[in-house]
């Protein structure tokens, strides 16, 4: 592999880590810290963001908008190290990558643009700040995968398969790609909604394994 080449490996580790980071940053801030989950109210949900209002636009720039950036290097960092495979599916998977992270900035956007209007109309129309916002949810929530990681499971999916394959990265990862590649799939069902919490958590495990797979095998070569 060629320095650019390499250099690229780099940064699809250095992004595999920085979507664990911001994926765990994601569960702590939105689960313990202001349990968003837990509050079904549209208005007190308004109340909860008005309070909250910097952090909430952080953390939907961290665990969206820049995620999705990272995984577009990621995606192309691992078009590059699988292309040796010469699989015909490797295209279709660098593809799903792509639009996984397309959607994921996109659900971010428009949550962070949406909230701030929301907030600005509950100080004197409540009601209507109510009606935006769960217009802004609902377009946000679709976006993100809330009902479904269908499109980030089959990209992990395709991506452990060549791999595993193509005999790249450790089996035991890619086989543990294999599996959430699965649950993401099969979260698209409706009784199986909730399992997309399951597939965030493993995913937090398999980019901290991938990144430091990519970053390990770079300095290696290099050292070779």
């Amino acid at each position: 592999m060629n320095k650019k080449g390499r250099k690229l490996q780099k940064l699809g580790g250095a992004a595999a880590l920085y979507e664990a980071g911001a994926f765990l940053a994601a569960i702590i801030f939105f689960l313990l810290v202001v349990d968003y989950p837990s509050i079904t109210n549209q208005l007190d949900k308004i109340e909860l963001i008005a309070k909250y209002e910097v952090l909430f636009t952080l953390m939907y720039l961290v665990s969206y908008v820049l995620f999705g950036f990272t995984l577009v290097i990621l995606s192309l960092a691992l078009h590059e190290k699988l292309k040796k495979s010469d699989s015909s599916l490797l295209n279709v998977a660098t593809a799903f990558g792509i639009i996984w992270a397309t959607l994921l900035i996109g659900s971010g956007m428009i949550f962070n643009s949406g909230i701030k209007v929301a907030v600005e109309l509950y100080v004197t129309d409540p009601a209507q700040a109510v009606t935006v916002f769960t217009s802004v949810e609902a377009v946000s929530l679709g976006l993100g995968f809330a009902y479904g990681e269908i499109i980030g499971g089959l990209w992990i999916l395709l991506i452990s398969i060549i791999a595993l394959r193509a005999n790249i990265f450790n089996k035991g990862l890619n086989y543990f790609g294999i599996v959430i590649g699965v649950v993401g799939i099969i979260s698209i069902i409706t009784i199986l909604n909730d399992i997309a919490g399951l597939f965030g958590v493993l995913l937090i495990v398999w980019f901290v394994w991938l990144g430091i797979s990519l970053i390990k095998k770079q300095r290696n070569e290099e050292i070779i």
